[in-house]
């Protein structure tokens, strides 16, 4: 790689050289060979087709686990490590039962039952106030009627324009 000097600076190809820029200089280098038919094809990159293969898994498990994860035990670059420790795990050989065990254990929390109950709509009435020249729809629920039954001198509404 060779830095690029002069007051014409640019990026891109040009006669198997490439041009680009990086930490603010301009540097060119010779085009590479390698094209990605290569890389799935040829024998010689077997180990970094394998090692692709197990991170995807890795990266699968671990977005599982991260989201079913509380979002107050989350912190900057959780995900990647519990990425890195399912790839060290499966590339041990062990199972991705086994791996999704392991992280159970390694990061441990209480997991939040998931509800399969869709909640029920509440049934609203809808009515138009107005206040100080200017009209708001009111929605009164169901849960609020019995409450201005007991206390008829205070009246609860959700306004919005």
């Amino acid at each position: 790689m060779a830095r690029l000097t002069g007051d014409f600076k640019f990026t891109g190809t040009i006669d198997g050289l490439c041009f680009y820029r990086m930490y603010d200089d301009y540097f060119v280098r010779t085009k590479s060979s390698l094209t990605g038919k290569r890389f799935w094809k040829d024998r010689a990159f077997e180990g970094s087709r394998k090692s692709c293969t197990l991170l995807a898994k890795a990266s699968t498990l671990a977005s599982w686990f991260y989201k079913t994860y509380p979002k107050e035990k989350r912190r900057k670059g959780l995900f990647n490590e519990m990425t890195g420790r399912v790839k060290l795990w499966l590339k041990e050989g062990k199972t991705e039962q086994e791996a999704m065990l392991l992280l159970e254990q390694y990061y441990p929390f209480q997991q939040k039952e998931i509800k399969e109950k869709k909640k029920a709509k509440e049934k609203t009435k809808y009515d138009t106030v107005k206040r100080k020249e200017k009209l708001f729809i009111v929605s009164i629920n169901k849960d609020f009627i019995p409450y201005q039954q007991k206390h008829a001198t205070k009246r609860l509404y959700c306004l919005s324009e």
